[in-house]
């Protein structure tokens, strides 16, 4: 009994492999593709279209179709269905009925050549398998992957196939070495306006590489391509971000670096536009901010001389007239 149920499973065997090797042979399909330009180049679209013909006498269900790089296996472009003959749901797939053709396609991107400017790839083909045959090898689906294919690829053949920052030299995109102060525009090295303020007006600064005028407050002045802290002398106030003297009036001084009127004590007057001591004269006296005579005072001091020089010129006199008579008393 069990050679015979062995025997019976490996007949199913047989049957579906050459009922599949039948299938892969009736299956006739062909790859083809439309480029985004007259030859097709990396990065751009490309519409892969896969036309499938029964030749044979039973139904061939397309599942999936992968295009498969060949040097690395990554995917170039890919459709699967969703088929699950055990969910009325998933029962999606392309139906090649016998004498039938059908054709899917696909959108993808180009990849880099892999080969000098050949892409090669490899055409897998997914379809289902008759549930018949497929419960005894639990699985639905059959993945045959076909004999490497290639189509003509480029990386660049002019500049714009490039990134902005590439140019295309022997069809292969080569980044543009630009110098230190220079930027990429239109696949040119350009120069920056600056890179340091030094290359910029004193009054300006370079800011993401461009001159910049500066924008100082009224109490800072231009140093060195920055704004500074002014420092002005006491007579001194700010013009245009520089310290200018004070053109104040006689009777006024420096405060705050602006122009006040001056207070002084009464003892006081104004020289160079601040407050002194007087120093008046000995006949003089201080009179509100000022020496002015003091003619009491000199009348005094007159009259005090002349009656001074009165007695000095009697007591001279009584001298002389002593000395005349000592003379005629002993002559």
């Amino acid at each position: 009994m069990k050679i015979k149920k062995t025997l019976f499973l490996t007949l199913i065997i047989i049957a579906f492999f050459t009922l599949n090797a039948i299938t892969i042979k009736a299956g006739f399909f062909e790859i083809s593709h439309e480029c985004q330009e007259e030859n097709c180049i990396s990065g751009q679209n490309i519409n892969w279209n896969i036309k499938f013909e029964n030749r044979g006498q039973k139904e061939i269900k397309v599942i999936g179709v992968e295009l498969i790089e060949s040097i690395n296996q990554s995917e170039i472009a890919s459709l699967i269905f969703e088929y699950d003959p055990s969910k009325s749901d998933k029962l999606e797939c392309l139906r090649v009925f016998p004498g039938k053709k059908e054709t899917i396609y696909i959108k993808s991107k180009i990849p880099l050549p892999n080969l000098k400017n050949q892409l090669i790839y490899m055409p897998c083909i997914t379809t289902a398998i008759p549930t018949t045959a497929a419960q005894y090898i639990d699985s639905y689906t059959d993945r045959v992957c076909y004999p490497n294919e290639s189509i003509t690829v480029f990386e660049c053949l002019t500049d714009n196939h490039c990134k902005i920052n590439e140019l295309c030299q022997n069809k292969k995109c080569k980044q543009i070495i630009c110098g230190d102060c220079q930027y990429i525009l239109n696949k040119k090295c350009i120069n920056y306006q600056c890179c340091s303020s030094d290359a910029c007006n004193l009054d300006e600064s370079c800011i993401n590489h461009k001159c910049t005028a500066l924008n100082c407050s009224p109490g800072e002045r231009i140093l060195n391509h920055s704004c500074a802290k002014l420092e002005c002398n006491y007579d001194e106030h700010i013009v245009n971000h520089i310290c200018v003297k004070l053109e104040c009036k006689d009777h006024e001084g420096y405060a705050n670096h602006s122009c006040v009127n001056l207070e002084c004590n009464y003892d006081e007057h104004i020289i160079n536009h601040s407050c002194a001591k007087l120093e008046c004269g000995f006949f003089e006296k201080i009179d509100i901010n000022k020496c002015i005579i003091d003619r009491q005072f000199t009348a005094k001091v007159v009259i005090e001389l002349i009656i001074t020089i009165s007695i000095i010129y009697l007591l001279v006199l009584d001298i002389k007239k002593r000395k005349s008579r000592y003379k005629k008393y002993f002559s």
